[in-house]
């Protein structure tokens, strides 16, 4: 996707998001599961417990970004 090849604004992957654009997901996993995974780990937890958050986060992020008063800001 060519929205999803440069780093994207902030506003560019909320609506990629929004369209359950694999790119997008694909895009937050790189770039996040590591962290994620090496926080877990350093606290006792699995890799897949790592997963089982990453994945969780992300089902919340859809849900709120369903929400159509969900406003981004930051």
């Amino acid at each position: 996707d060519e929205a999803m090849a440069t780093q994207p604004t902030d506003q560019t992957m909320v609506e990629a998001l929004r369209q359950r654009n694999e790119a997008a997901f694909a895009l937050l996993y790189r770039a996040y599961y590591p962290m994620i995974e090496r926080l877990v780990t350093r606290n006792s937890g699995t890799p897949a417990d790592a997963q089982d958050v990453f994945q969780d986060t992300l089902l919340i992020i859809v849900n709120q970004l369903d929400n159509q008063t969900w406003n981004l800001q930051s």
